[in-house]
């Protein structure tokens, strides 16, 4: 089985975000701004705010441009924006760890165009499918793009992504309109990549034999879920695969494992 991937940057923005978070109960959290555990009501902020990192809940595109003038900090999360436009955060002159989660009136990525990131979580923001402006962020190291719980999210291509010097990346739910995720093989700096299991069985075995250095769970012919309730703790990998029952399925299992290997190394050649 391949060697689990990892992922500190991810981690380390991830438990940043919760430290940020202050521990006071907010009855209404719409439109506040936690930094550092202190809160700040946005419309409100009129001073310089700075701290390590922030997170805010339901915001505006008033809100959002007032962060811009006056916010301060190295790592910000957002979990539900009303936004149209992303520019105001390309002000805060520190901020190089980003989360946008549940963006659904946003169209365009451009306001992210050029910003000095270091690490980008794109979570439920299937309105805007194309990742263009991504291109531009240079130092990028780590990204996210995923789709909400009942939302796949629409992405035209991921050749934006080639050239960046990525080393961490996490894709799940992204409806490719090429369906091509051969071009990750191109993102030379890359060694860790978690993917959704949704994708054909193929796509998964050419980019494993294509580039076997990276570290994926999804290149493997099933995954373990020793939790399921029926018994069939065993995930074939690939779209429209089946749940096995180690026991009662050894010889499909068996076939399974036999056509993975087969298209792994057919896709050496």
């Amino acid at each position: 089985m391949t060697d689990k991937p990892d992922f500190p940057l991810h981690d380390a923005f991830c438990a940043e975000i919760s430290a940020a978070i202050s521990p006071v109960r907010v009855n209404a959290p719409k439109g506040i701004l936690h930094v550092d555990g202190a809160l700040h009501p946005i419309d409100k902020i009129d001073s310089p705010v700075s701290g390590r990192a922030g997170f805010a809940y339901s915001v505006n595109q008033a809100q959002l441009d007032r962060i811009g003038r006056f916010v301060d900090v190295e790592a910000l999360a957002f979990k539900g924006m009303r936004v149209t436009d992303l520019s105001p955060l390309a002000a805060l002159p520190r901020l190089q760890r980003l989360q946008l989660w549940w963006v659904q009136k946003l169209t365009r990525l451009d306001g992210l165009r050029d910003m000095a990131l270091d690490v980008l979580l794109l979570e439920d923001y299937k309105n805007a499918s194309d990742l263009t402006p991504l291109a531009s962020i240079g130092g990028l190291r780590a990204l996210t793009l995923r789709g909400g719980i009942w939302n796949k999210q629409p992405c035209d291509e991921l050749a934006p992504l080639v050239g960046l010097p990525l080393g961490e990346l996490q894709i799940g739910g992204l409806v490719l309109a090429d369906g091509d995720l051969r071009r990750l093989a191109e993102i030379e700096t890359l060694r860790d990549l978690w993917l959704s299991y949704g994708y054909p069985v193929e796509s998964y075995a050419w980019l494993h034999a294509q580039r076997p250095d990276l570290r994926c769970e999804a290149f493997q012919p099933y995954l373990d879920v020793p939790h399921a309730h029926d018994g069939k703790t065993i995930m074939v990998m690939g779209k429209r695969k089946p749940m096995l029952d180690p026991n009662k399925d050894a010889k499909r299992l068996a076939k399974y494992v036999a056509d993975w290997e087969a298209l792994v190394e057919g896709f050496r050649v």
